[in-house]
């Protein structure tokens, strides 16, 4: 049963043609970005080769187009993949064919969150290969994202980074049941939400430390949680907790709303 739901749900996705053009969008900004990156370094004289190739061939440089808009192109996809039926109208049909609701929406997350961190992982293998074949004169093969030890641990903590983010979304798209509304929160969360809690006199500093895109770049960064000795594992916890909390409140109110 649960296996016909997401075949049925995969078909869905794959015959919507604007699934495809968004997809290509992260490759093309994520990848595109991060080679005009290495380009630009490549054009560094002699003297200035050594900040340049320090830049350039940062793993986090090259993965940053990805995190700051390929990332919220995902994000935004796998808002739609559970609120758009609700814009068409097609909701009552599909809880018809399924009436246990909870498969359905359990497929919507795993086939979308399977998508998402196979794009985030390709993309960052892509970026890393660019940079490589790019680097030319002084710069090349003076780095390589893929020895490097925080390369190496991008490749795998994007993608878990970006299947957390999809659970969270998916809860908000569930709560708030409108594209437009889960969408407008997540964009405004994304660029600083939490930092903009800190002008909240006295306690603003420890509310932004327990928001979930800081403890999202802090597991990205592999930084400690802010303002402890816990390790990047503890944010990345944090933020676990916020999607597995809005997603299951998604889960309940979807169960007992009418479709």
């Amino acid at each position: 049963m649960f296996f016909n739901t997401l075949k049925s749900e995969w078909t869905k996705l794959r015959s919507t043609a604007s699934f495809w053009w968004t997809t290509s969008l992260v490759f093309v900004i994520s990848v595109g970005v991060a080679a005009i990156i290495t380009s630009a370094g490549n054009t560094v004289d002699t003297a200035g080769t050594e900040g340049a190739v320090s830049m350039g061939a940062s793993p986090f440089v090259l993965t940053m187009p990805f995190t700051t808009v390929g990332l919220p192109i995902l994000l935004i996809q796998a808002i739609m993949v559970v609120t758009t039926e609700y814009r068409f109208g097609l909701v009552p049909q599909n809880f018809l064919a399924t009436p246990t609701r909870w498969p359905v929406l359990l497929a919507k997350f795993v086939l979308y969150a399977v998508i998402a961190a196979v794009i985030s992982f390709l993309v960052v293998v892509l970026s890393y290969l660019v940079s490589q074949l790019l680097q030319s004169g002084d710069t090349a093969n003076l780095t390589s994202p893929f020895e490097d030890e925080t390369g190496k641990r991008l490749l795998w903590a994007i993608p878990l980074a970006t299947v957390v983010a999809v659970l969270f979304v998916q809860g908000l798209g569930m709560l708030v049941r409108q594209t437009a509304g889960a969408v407008a929160i997540t964009i405004i969360w994304l660029l600083g939400f939490d930092q903009f809690l800190r002008l909240i006199p006295k306690a603003g500093d420890d509310i932004a430390k327990t928001m979930p895109f800081q403890n999202m770049n802090n597991f990205l960064r592999d930084l400690p949680f802010e303002g402890t000795e816990w390790s990047s594992w503890s944010s990345l916890g944090v933020f676990a907790l916020w999607a597995v909390v809005a997603w299951v409140a998604g889960l309940v109110l979807t169960l007992k709303r009418d479709a």
